[in-house]
């Protein structure tokens, strides 16, 4: 979806992403609601780890759709641990091990990050779409989909609110991972230090 919603914004409205990987203002809440403001060619944005300030200026006749993957904690755990050893094989795996072992639990800012399970997230935005919905009289609407099935989601929304689809949603860039991935003791300890945040999530 990141590789898609790159597309999508230089396409629609000229933005040239300046990351590899990720869409413009991907995770700068400032520059990612000046883009949403200035460019109306697109109805697709794509952002991470951001929320919607109440001091953001308030959106006139705008819908917005916020769209958050779910998946079982355990399983996006193994998964992003799995993610690590396909990005650097055992020299990630080791650099994340330190992290956890000999830095007391540090995050590591990587795939393996509490904060990007995708309820993290939620819980965080919701509070301030909530806000925002009771003060600025915004029309918000937060949808949960299953973490395998954008594609199919989007093709909802664009037949019940008649939104173009995003063009490249239907990519699977994970298609062909190397076998293998870091040893147990690492995804034990990522749970020891950070699964206990799930109580705290809303």
């Amino acid at each position: 979806s990141r590789m898609a919603c790159r597309y999508e914004l230089e396409k629609s409205c000229g933005i040239v992403p300046t990351g590899i990987l990720r869409p413009h203002a991907y995770t700068d809440t400032e520059r990612f609601y000046q883009m949403v403001r200035s460019c109306n060619k697109t109805h697709h944005f794509c952002a991470k780890s951001i929320t919607m300030p109440i001091n953001i200026p308030t959106f006139d006749d705008v819908y917005f759709i916020h769209l958050f993957p779910f998946r079982n904690y355990d399983d996006w755990a193994e998964s992003a641990l799995k993610q690590s050893y396909d990005r650097g094989g055992e020299k990630e795996c080791n650099h994340v091990k330190k992290l956890f072992f000999q830095r007391n639990c540090t995050d590591s800012h990587m795939e393996i990050d509490f904060r990007k399970y995708g309820k993290t997230d939620l819980s965080m935005y919701k509070e301030y779409i909530v806000r925002r919905m009771n003060e600025k009289k915004e029309n918000h609407l937060i949808l949960l989909y299953y973490h395998r099935e954008l594609d199919g989601t989007l093709k909802f929304l664009s037949e019940t609110y008649d939104i173009p689809k995003l063009a490249g949603s239907d990519g699977n860039r994970k298609g062909n991972r190397p076998n293998g991935t870091c040893d147990k003791i690492v995804l034990d300890k990522f749970h020891e230090c950070f699964s206990w945040q799930l109580t705290n999530l809303t």
